[in-house]
């Protein structure tokens, strides 16, 4: 897959804000799975990355002990009850927020940032969170990093 980096806006860009660094692309052309209308991208800031200076193996040990998916797999959950609720679907207000928010959970390990969801993009209905064994695993994870914080 060869994309261009001239223009704008190069195109992994496009693709939820893709740096190359191991994101991962689809490419089909399949007819039944090409959508017939085009969508402008997202513009998606990203956030700058802290400098931490000399890194050695404990910093390395601390961060991944410390590292957690959780912030990523509540906006996905949020993005796939809205996706699924609101009329325009995935193209909804909503839908459209999260993925900023999406981008943002992504990015956290590199910039920092503690990325939390407004009330108003939140699941609003509890079966939602735990219809899944996905979900259900989520969340016993989210209650054992929530023991483990309080413990230090």
């Amino acid at each position: 897959l060869v994309l261009p980096t001239a223009g704008e806006r190069p195109h992994a860009d496009e693709m939820s804000g893709g740096d190359l660094d191991g994101d991962q692309f689809f490419v089909c052309w399949d007819p039944e799975l090409i959508p017939n209308h085009i969508v402008e991208p997202a513009i998606y800031e990203g956030g700058a990355s802290r400098d931490h200076g000399a890194v050695d193996l404990t910093d390395l040990a601390v961060h991944f002990a410390h590292f957690s998916f959780a912030p990523v797999a509540r906006v996905s959950r949020a993005w796939l009850f809205w996706a699924a609720r609101e009329r325009d679907g995935v193209l909804s207000k909503k839908c459209r927020r999260l993925n900023d928010f999406f981008s943002r959970a992504v990015d956290a390990v590199s910039t920092g940032e503690a990325v939390d969801l407004p009330a108003d993009l939140q699941p609003t209905e509890e079966k939602a969170e735990h219809e899944t064994v996905w979900g259900r695993l989520l969340a016993r994870q989210e209650q054992w990093l929530s023991k483990m914080a309080q413990v230090h």
